[in-house]
């Protein structure tokens, strides 16, 4: 089965988003997993998982809030891809416009406005 996951993960398009479902077993490995050769400690042994599920089975609430939570990440993603190039052309423009030539004054600004290290 762990070959087959991976396959199929790697044939996902990007962006990826994983959520483990049904639990302890995908994140442990289950019961059986300690002294077994055949068992895989764990699906995030193979794979990127971004949203754990806790509980044998899981409770609705917990599927409902690991959902939310993934919901939450996509969107933050999108808002930053979003926002970081508009934010870069108004750098631009204010450079251009204000004849900022001084480095050290670009790389303040740029730090204030992209919240990066330059």
């Amino acid at each position: 089965m762990a070959p087959s996951l991976v396959r199929l993960y790697e044939q996902m398009l990007e962006p990826k988003y994983v959520i483990t479902t049904m639990g302890m077993c995908t994140i442990t490995g289950g019961m059986f997993s300690t002294d077994s050769y055949s068992t895989v400690r764990g699906v995030d042994k193979l794979i990127h998982v971004d949203v754990y599920l806790l509980g044998c089975p899981p409770k609705p609430e917990v599927v409902i809030g690991a959902i939310t939570k993934l919901r939450k990440k996509i969107a933050r993603e999108i808002y930053k891809d979003r926002i970081r190039p508009q934010q870069v052309r108004i750098l631009e423009i204010m450079i251009k416009n204000y004849s900022i030539h001084h480095p050290l004054l670009q790389r303040s600004l740029l730090k204030y406005f992209l919240h990066t290290k330059v």
